[in-house]
């Protein structure tokens, strides 16, 4: 009796030692379970039900999902020491919260309705939050509410400071903008050559 005792606290240590690991490898696979289910609708009838569940409950957000998990997962394997799950998961959470809630607000209908109405807004986690906030604020104030949660819960997602995350989607939407202009501007003047001819 002693000598099991003695054997599941060493499998208890050994497990102990590579929890994050094992918490990595299970938030990748579900990513991939979960994007097999969503996008490719490869999953079966589980994954049917998870589609259509993840649709009432996160709306477009379930098409998010599985590329975050991935990213949990792998940021579980990036460096020498552990990020903090608690932090991670308010994070993430954060994040998802606001987007499903600005989701809610622009394409949502403006109350509690049947899957159907929500399952292309929000869900219900962004019709709970983003019709909440719409109720106390307006749609404006509400956007600016999720968009400044969003900000918050990066910053506890990344080592960088919030002047560096503004700095960052600064210099990326200025890239992106800067190619749609380029491109609208070759458009233009391919058209313009068309009447010439």
């Amino acid at each position: 009796m002693r000598r099991s005792g003695g054997h599941s606290g060493e499998v208890r240590r050994a497990l102990s030692e590579r929890e994050h690991e094992f918490a990595a490898i299970g938030l990748i696979v579900l990513g991939i379970l979960v994007g097999l289910a969503v996008y490719a609708r490869l999953a079966g009838p589980v994954g049917e039900g998870a589609n259509t569940g993840l649709g009432a409950v996160l709306g477009l957000g379930r098409f998010a999902l599985a590329p975050i998990l991935v990213a949990m997962g792998v940021s579980l394997l990036r460096g020498d020491e552990a990020p903090s799950r608690v932090r991670l998961a308010a994070g993430w959470g954060g994040v998802v919260l606001s987007l499903l809630g600005i989701l809610h607000v622009v394409r949502g209908p403006r109350s509690y309705t049947g899957i159907d109405e929500i399952d292309g807004a929000g869900g219900w986690v962004g019709a709970a939050f983003g019709e909440t906030l719409t109720a106390l604020i307006g749609p404006v104030g509400a956007v600016l509410v999720c968009i400044a949660v969003a900000v918050g819960s990066a910053l506890l997602l990344t080592t960088l400071g919030l002047k560096a995350i503004l700095l960052a989607v600064r210099d990326v939407s200025v890239n992106a903008f800067r190619g749609a202009t380029d491109a609208s501007g070759r458009m233009w003047e391919r058209a313009a050559t068309l009447d010439e001819s």
